[in-house]
C-alpha cells in the first residue's frame, strides 16, 4: 500500500546537469518497501521504522562552504546543546600516514606531528595495514589522551632498533592520562637489554589491547608506579618469543606501586626471568591466561622498601616452567601481604630441576596472608605447593598429585618447612585420585618437616594413594589439629569436648545420667568396644550417676555381664584414697607366680595384700608380718 507524502519536497541539489526546462515531479510516496519516491523520477531515501534516511545518489550542499571544505558545519550531539564542527570531530582521528613521506616506513618523526594535529583534546592514531609494516628509531613519549590504534596485529608491526622504551606513557613524575596501545605488534632487529615494547610510567586509565611482542623482546609491557598510577587495563597480550618478562608491575617502585591493575588472559611464554613479575603493587587483578615454559609462570618479587598487596590471581595456567610456575619470593624488606590465587593450574613445572609446582618462600613477617583456593598441582619435578616460610597462609580444597617426577618417593604433595605456624590445609586431596593414570610418585600426601612448628591444622583432606604414606608430621608445638583421611588424628593446644562446647580437661565428654543397669542394654555415656561400634558390641562402658557415682562395667550389651581384667600381664593395681599424696600411700594387690621377691611396704591404716598363684594362697601384710590363707577350690 503506499502513502502519499503530505507535504511538497523540493529538492534543489541534485548532481545532475542543469535541466534545460522547468519539470514537476511527480506526488511524492513512501513505497511498501519503505523507500522514498517522486514517482520513478527520483529516490530520495528510505523510512525505516519511525525514523527517515536520505540516501540520494549524489548531494551538493549549498550555503557557506558548498563549493569546498565542509568543516565550517556543525553537528548537535543527541541530548545536548553543544555543537561541534565536523573539523573538530574528523579531527581526533588521524592516520599515521598522512604524516610520512611516500614510500618511507619510518614512523619516528610522524607520531609527534600526528599527536600535534590532534591538539590539546588528544584523539586517535591509526595504523592503517601495511606489507612493509612500520619502524621507529627513538622513543616516543605521548601526552595525554592518546590512544594509537592498528588495523590488527599483523596488519601494524612496529619494528624499533635500539634499547630502551619504544612508546612511553607517562615520566613517572607526571600523570598521563586517558591513553593507550591497541592492535599493534612490536619487534625489534637486535637483541633488546632493557626498556620496554609499552612503558606506563604513571599512568591514569590506560589501555593496552591486544598487542604482541614477538621478536627480541625485553619487556612487553612495564608498569610503573608515579603520581595518580591508577586503574590500568592489560588484555590479552601475547609474548610468544624468548625474552626477560613478558609483564612486569612495579619495578623499581620503592613505594606502593601502582594500583587497580587489570591483567587479562596474557599468552606470554619463553621468558628467561618470568612470565609475569610483580614487584610492588596496591592491588593487581590477574584474570585467565596461559603461562608457559618460562623461567617461573608468575614470580612475586618485592625488594628493599616494596610492597605487594591485594594481589588476585584467578584461573591462570602456570605451565612447564622451567622453576616454579608461581614464587612468591620476597627479599630485604619486601612484603608481600593480603592477596589470593584461586583455580590455579600449575603444572609440569620444574621436570629437570625438581621445583614445586607454588613456592611459598620469606619470614612470618614479610608474607602474611596468602591464600590458596582450589589449587590444582599436578605433574611437577617437586612438591605440588612448597611453604618454606610465612604466616597464615591457608590451602583450600586443593587437588594435588603426581608430583616428584624429578626424583621418585622423594618429594611430597604439600611439604611445609621447619618453624612455619599459623596455617592451615583444609579439603581436597594430595595423592592418587585425579586425572592422570600415571604411577603417583608423591612421598606423603602432606609433610611437615620436624621443628617448632605451630597452630596450624590438616582437617577434612584425603592423604591416600602416596608413596611412603599420607602424613609426615614432625612438628613439636602444642596447638596443632590433624583430621585427614589416612592420617593419624592429633588435636593438641586446647581441650576437646564431646557433648560441650565449654570443655573444662584436655577431654571431656558429656552425657545424660546413666544407670549402670544401662550398660547392658548399651546405654552408657562412653563405649571403648571391638566390633563395628554399635551399642551391641562387646566392650568396656563408663557413664555417671549424677550426684552420685561414677561407674565402669565390662558387657556385652543385650547379654551377660562379662569379667573386667585389670593387668592381666601383671602388676600392682592400685587402689587410692581421696587424700593420697604420695603412691606409697596407694595399697597394692600384686599378681604373682609365688611370693614376690620384694614385698610391698606396708603402710600405716592400709592392708597390703597379694596372691600367690603357685601356692595357691591369699596373703596379707600387716605390720612387718605376712599372714596368708589357704585358698580352695568350690
Amino acid at each position: 500500500m503506499k502513502r502519499f507524502l503530505a507535504a511538497l519536497v523540493t529538492v534543489v541539489a541534485l548532481a545532475s546537469p542543469a535541466l534545460a526546462q522547468t519539470r514537476a515531479l511527480p506526488p511524492g510516496e513512501i513505497r511498501s518497501n519503505g523507500d522514498i519516491t517522486f514517482g520513478n523520477a527520483l529516490k530520495l531515501g528510505k523510512r525505516e521504522g519511525n525514523k527517515t534516511v536520505i540516501t540520494p545518489d549524489s548531494l551538493q550542499i549549498q550555503g557557506p562552504g558548498s563549493s569546498g571544505p565542509v568543516d565550517g558545519m556543525s553537528v548537535t550531539p543527541s541530548a545536548t546543546t553543544t555543537a561541534n564542527t565536523l573539523s573538530a570531530l574528523l579531527g581526533r582521528t588521524v592516520y599515521i600516514t598522512d604524516f610520512m613521506p611516500l614510500g618511507s616506513t619510518d614512523i619516528t618523526a610522524a607520531l609527534g606531528l600526528a599527536e600535534a594535529k590532534l591538539g590539546a583534546g588528544g584523539g586517535r592514531i591509526l595504523l592503517p595495514f601495511s606489507t612493509a609494516g612500520y619502524t621507529i628509531t627513538a622513543k616516543h613519549q605521548f601526552n595525554s589522551n592518546v590512544s594509537v590504534e592498528g588495523e590488527g596485529r599483523s596488519a601494524a608491526i612496529i619494528t624499533s632498533n635500539f634499547n630502551g622504551d619504544v612508546f612511553a606513557f607517562g615520566d613517572g613524575t607526571t600523570t598521563n592520562q586517558n591513553s593507550g596501545v591497541r592492535n599493534v605488534t612490536f619487534r625489534s632487529s637486535i637483541t633488546r637489554t632493557s626498556g620496554a615494547a609499552v612503558a606506563l610510567r604513571g599512568t591514569f586509565n590506560a589501555k593496552v589491547a591486544d598487542v604482541t611482542c614477538d621478536v627480541n623482546p625485553y619487556v612487553c609491557v612495564d608498569i610503573y608506579s608515579g603520581p595518580n598510577a591508577f586503574k590500568i587495563h592489560v588484555d590479552r597480550i601475547m609474548v610468544p618469543a624468548a625474552g626477560y618478562v613478558g609483564i612486569r608491575v612495579g619495578f623499581g617502585n620503592a613505594d606502593g606501586g601502582p594500583a587497580d591493575i587489570f591483567i587479562n588472559e596474557p599468552i606470554i611464554s619463553d621468558q628467561t626471568r618470568a612470565g609475569i613479575e610483580i614487584a610492588s603493587t596496591g592491588g593487581v587483578q590477574l584474570n585467565g591466561g596461559d603461562l608457559l615454559t618460562n623461567k617461573n609462570a608468575l614470580l612475586v618479587s618485592p625488594g628493599n622498601g616494596q610492597k605487594v598487596f591485594a594481589l588476585y590471581a584467578r584461573g591462570t595456567y602456570l605451565d612447564t616452567s622451567v622453576e616454579e610456575g608461581l614464587k612468591i619470593a620476597p627479599t630485604g624488606t619486601g612484603v608481600v601481604v593480603d592477596s589470593q590465587f584461586s583455580d590455579l593450574w600449575s603444572a609440569t613445572n620444574g621436570q629437570t630441576t625438581g621445583k614445586a609446582g607454588a613456592l611459598v618462600q620469606g619470614t612470618a613477617a614479610s608474607v602474611r596472608s596468602v591464600s590458596f583456593n582450589g589449587p590444582r598441582s599436578f605433574n611437577n619435578g617437586g612438591e605440588g605447593i612448597r611453604v618454606e616460610g610465612g604466616a597464615y597462609i591457608d590451602i583450600s580444597n586443593p587437588q594435588i598429585g603426581f608430583n616428584g617426577l624429578f626424583a621418585n618417593n622423594t618429594y611430597s604433595g604439600i611439604y611445609v618447612a621447619a618453624g612455619v605456624s599459623n596455617w592451615s590445609i583444609t579439603g581436597g586431596r594430595s595423592g592418587a585420585g585425579t586425572g592422570f593414570t600415571a604411577t603417583n610418585r608423591q612421598k606423603y600426601g602432606i609433610e611437615v618437616a620436624p621443628g617448632s612448628g605451630n597452630r596450624f591444622g590438616i582437617v577434612n583432606v584425603d592423604l591416600t594413594g602416596n608413596v611412603t604414606g599420607a602424613l609426615s608430621n614432625g612438628a613439636t608445638g602444642s596447638d596443632q589439629t590433624v583430621i585427614a583421611r589416612g592420617a593419624p588424628y592429633a588435636f593438641n593446644g586446647a581441650n576437646f569436648g564431646v557433648g560441650t562446647n565449654a570443655p573444662g580437661n584436655l577431654v571431656t565428654i558429656v552425657g545424660p545420667s546413666r544407670q549402670p543397669s544401662q550398660a547392658s542394654a548399651g546405654g552408657a555415656t562412653v563405649q571403648i568396644s571391638s566390633g563395628t561400634g554399635a551399642t551391641s558390641d562387646t566392650g568396656i562402658f563408663l557413664g555417671s550417676q549424677t550426684n552420685t557415682s561414677g561407674w565402669m562395667q565390662c558387657a556385652s550389651p543385650g547379654s551377660l555381664t562379662l569379667p573386667c581384667l585389670v593387668n592381666p600381664n601383671g602388676g600392682a593395681v592400685g587402689l587410692g584414697k581421696p587424700a593420697a599424696t604420695s603412691t606409697a600411700d596407694v595399697p597394692s594387690i600384686p599378681l604373682t607366680n609365688g611370693q614376690p621377691t620384694t614385698k610391698t611396704s606396708p603402710v600405716s591404716g592400709m592392708a597390703p595384700m597379694y596372691v600367690d598363684g603357685q601356692a595357691n594362697k591369699l596373703c596379707f601384710i600387716i605390720g612387718a608380718t605376712t599372714s596368708c590363707a589357704q585358698l580352695t577350690s568350690q
